[in-house]
């Protein structure tokens, strides 16, 4: 949740604001005609997971860590429901409902990340990998990207983004949005350090 006041904002003023911090800037890095790679280094959570699928190629190091468990705050995933395309319906579901991270070797086999590489090397591999693409004619490059953009596009990726966008903000006028955000002000101290993670800690503990 971005640091600001959530109670200054109406229905209208959250969904633009929304809109134009996320969604239109992460459409513009998908979009881009270059291509573009991810580099991952441990924990990929939320709206990191979001950004980093939105690129083109990811490429992570062995300590990677993928995971979206903000369903344990009561928030409908983030703006970009990004899981289905990036490794399936069913283990999409898993993995929001479980609040699980998946490592780097099953992001791999599932198809989220396109290369694991020693952490010691990770940035060599990127920069390797991106030289290797610059080599290409680059309108052939950009040719094939929008082709593929454009193919996940006429199969509803967009149009099923906007959707879950729309859902997205509807739920944040939820009773459950509501009570977990009066908790998180009440037991962790609001939008203040450490608030959020407290009141995680205290519902887990619950839990247990």
């Amino acid at each position: 949740e971005p640091s600001y006041d959530r109670r200054r904002h109406t229905y209208q003023t959250r969904l633009d604001m929304e809109r134009e911090l996320f969604i239109e800037k992460l459409l513009r890095i998908r979009n881009l005609p270059k291509p573009t790679i991810a580099q991952v280094h441990g924990h990929c959570v939320a709206a990191g997971l979001m950004l980093a699928a939105v690129c083109d190629l990811i490429v992570c190091d062995e300590t990677a860590r993928f995971s979206n468990p903000v369903l344990q705050m009561a928030l409908a995933g983030v703006q970009l429901l990004v899981e289905p395309w990036e490794i399936g319906a069913r283990k999409a579901k898993e993995l929001l409902w479980t609040a699980e991270a998946l490592t780097a070797e099953e992001a791999h086999r599932l198809g989220l990340v396109n290369r694991v590489v020693p952490e010691a090397r990770l940035e060599e591999e990127v920069t390797a990998l991106a030289l290797k693409i610059a080599e290409l004619p680059p309108f052939a490059v950009r040719t094939v990207k929008k082709t593929i953009n454009d193919s996940l596009d006429f199969m509803g990726q967009g149009r099923a983004w906007e959707h879950h966008f729309l859902l997205h903000i509807a739920a944040k006028r939820s009773e459950e949005y509501d009570a977990w955000w009066a908790t998180v002000e009440r037991e962790g101290g609001g939008f203040k350090p450490g608030g959020l993670k407290a009141t995680l800690r205290k519902r887990r503990a619950g839990a247990d």
